[in-house]
């Protein structure tokens, strides 16, 4: 019915995997097949020659990949060119979380923008100013701003789910309403990007994310690479966490809820599913929480993985938001370079580790520090390019 160089479509439903297609076909009346073939005819025609970035909903393909207000989870692609017609980012957009009723009413009434798709607009480029819409560095289409991967096939997915991209529960009473489906939405993502944009036909696949999106990367990353290796083998599959590496020490000061408890009510509460290998060997002890913890899954991940994070990471330093004055606050500074030094410890066993000296939070999705933060004269730019790329380099 629909074909051109980007896409050949007969039936969507034929081309998923057996075990999915036939549910889908199932399910399908005529309806939803004519919803389908829309889809598919807005997927050829809505390649946009300016370079900007288009809206695509997920909702067209898994009904149930909402945000947390029911509104479709969105993505946004631009298309690759040149040199990088090839190459594919996808980027999980960041944003904390909450963990239960009480917190997601107030998550709602204060940062409601990570709970909708709602006010996206219908196209993004390197000059749209919607300050919470990350799309600098890395996803940026300018050459002097991001000069290895500028021209690839760029996808910004929008993080709506408030659950670090892991839940799979509905909207009930007991979740005040709202839908907690992360993990649905990466499943429903990666199928929509290889059969709707033709990422079957990549050579390289980069897996990104930022903060919570980074939490995203360290869950998903096998699923996706698995999803990859079945449906379209001979891609290159590799992921990049930035500063998603919490630590399971007690913030300064200590907050209401840590962290681990807030991770652990995410699993209890919204049916989170993290990284497989690590659920099942901690679910006798009743500790799957600790898969939401870097460093506690990345033994498990299978993923080849550049981590990003800053030694000095913001937001995991609790209430300190500027580097303590020693001479003023002799604990904070003591607080904070503990740890710096646990931190350092910790990610010792990760091969390959890009980490700044700064008192930041994130670098991947930041025009001013994506190409311009150095270590040992590299950018995080150019070391994320060499490690993609370089098969010789050494841990």
């Amino acid at each position: 019915l629909c074909n051109n160089s980007q896409i050949h479509y007969k039936c969507f439903a034929k081309r998923l995997p057996p075990e999915i297609g036939a549910r889908k076909r199932a399910n399908m009346n005529i309806r939803e097949q004519a919803v389908l073939l829309l889809v598919c005819l807005i997927s050829v025609f809505a390649q946009d020659p300016a370079g900007n970035f288009q809206k695509f909903q997920l909702t067209e393909l898994m009904p149930d990949a909402v945000c947390n207000d029911g509104s479709p989870a969105t993505y946004y692609y631009r298309q690759g060119y040149g040199s990088g017609k090839g190459l594919w980012t996808i980027y999980l957009e960041g944003g904390a979380y909450c963990y239960d009723g009480p917190s997601c009413m107030q998550r709602n009434q204060t940062e409601n923008y990570y709970m909708t798709s709602t006010f996206l607009p219908a196209v993004l480029n390197d000059d749209t100013n919607i300050p919470v819409i990350v799309h600098g560095g890395l996803n940026s289409g300018d050459p002097t701003v991001n000069p290895h991967f500028y021209n690839a096939n760029q996808v910004y997915v929008w993080y709506c789910s408030s659950d670090c991209w892991a839940g799979n529960r509905s909207a009930s009473s007991e979740t005040s309403g709202f839908h907690f489906k992360g993990k649905v939405i990466v499943e429903a993502l990666i199928l929509h990007l290889l059969y709707f944009q033709n990422m079957k036909a990549a050579d390289t696949v980069l897996l990104t994310g930022f903060s919570a999106g980074a939490l995203g990367v360290w869950g998903n990353a096998d699923f996706v690479g698995e999803t990859l290796q079945y449906l379209a083998p001979h891609i290159k599959y590799q992921a990049y966490p930035d500063s998603g590496w919490e630590m399971d020490i007690p913030s300064y000061p200590l907050p209401e809820v840590t962290y681990r408890q807030g991770v652990a009510l995410i699993v209890e509460n919204f049916y989170a599913r993290f990284n497989d290998e690590c659920m099942a060997i901690y679910k006798s002890s009743g500790e799957q929480w600790r898969c939401m913890f870097a460093q506690y899954v990345h033994p498990f991940v299978k993923t080849k993985m550049l981590v990003g994070a800053l030694q000095f990471d913001v937001p995991f330093l609790g209430g300190l938001t500027t580097p303590p004055n020693v001479a003023q606050n002799v604990s904070e500074y003591e607080y904070a370079n503990n740890l710096r030094y646990r931190f350092l410890m910790e990610t010792t066993p990760v091969p390959f580790f890009y980490s700044p000296n700064c008192w930041t939070h994130g670098v991947l999705a930041f025009d001013d520090r994506w190409n311009v933060i150095q270590i040992q004269g590299k950018t995080a730019s150019d070391f994320a390019w060499e490690w993609l790329n370089d098969e010789t380099m050494q841990p």
